[in-house]
């Protein structure tokens, strides 16, 4: 389930019907219309979700990909707002062979692919993929997200907004946290945290974060991992 601070919703996908399905600020249903560029409802039965992003970039938007039973990938992008799927496309080259998705929140239409234990990024409009040149990493990559605490209104002084890329070694891991332009790191990491385990997710707290969640939501990355 993703979260849309935008339109106050929440999103998913509902396996047994097959369709995307929203829910309003007091749980209504809302369903997803069938006259965008590609039905919503009905999806093929063999299509098993492997990832579902949100992102805020520009309009409020998410990323869904699904495999179906021959392993071909798809990436559906949905328009929250409208409640329609806005493109559909046949992921090819390195990302069909991903093990692991993640998509910038923030910044840019780009979803991650981990590949061989190296990310790479493809750009949803342009249909193009580059490898990250994340040469410093340490371990086997576990986690990719995009953490961010972009509040100005609240904590200007404590805003951030990175690629985290998480390793796990001997029982150790290590996260990596990179400034991006565009969702791509722009140069090495500028700080690595470091525990034992493997990272599943993350979440964190600032020192300016208001008690009320409502007033904190606009700026820290609610639904995605």
């Amino acid at each position: 389930m993703i979260y849309s601070d935008k339109t106050f919703g929440s999103f998913l996908y509902d396996e047994l019907n097959r369709r995307f399905l929203g829910f309003t600020a007091n749980y209504a249903i809302s369903t997803f219309k069938d006259d965008g560029e590609f039905p919503a409802n009905n999806l093929p039965e063999d299509y098993k979700l492997l990832y579902l992003g949100y992102n805020s970039f520009g309009s409020a938007s998410a990323y869904a990909i699904f495999a179906d039973g021959h392993q071909k990938k798809y990436l559906y992008h949905l328009d929250l707002s409208k409640r329609i799927v806005k493109d559909k496309q046949t992921l090819e080259g390195r990302l069909a062979d991903a093990v692991l998705y993640a998509n910038n929140e923030t910044q840019a239409n780009v979803v991650y692919g981990v590949v061989d234990n190296e990310v790479w990024m493809y750009s949803v409009e342009s249909g193009e993929e580059q490898r990250l040149n994340l040469n410093e990493l340490d371990g086997e990559i576990t986690y990719v997200s995009n953490r961010y605490w972009t509040n100005d209104a609240i904590d200007s002084q404590n805003n951030f907004n990175y690629l985290a890329v998480g390793t796990h070694k001997d029982g150790k891991y290590r996260i990596y946290l990179y400034n991006t332009i565009g969702g791509k790191p722009t140069g090495g990491s500028v700080r690595i945290l470091k525990g034992e385990g493997k990272v599943v997710k993350v979440h964190f707290n600032s020192p300016g974060m208001p008690e009320d969640n409502a007033k904190a939501q606009g700026g820290y990355p609610i639904s995605s991992n």
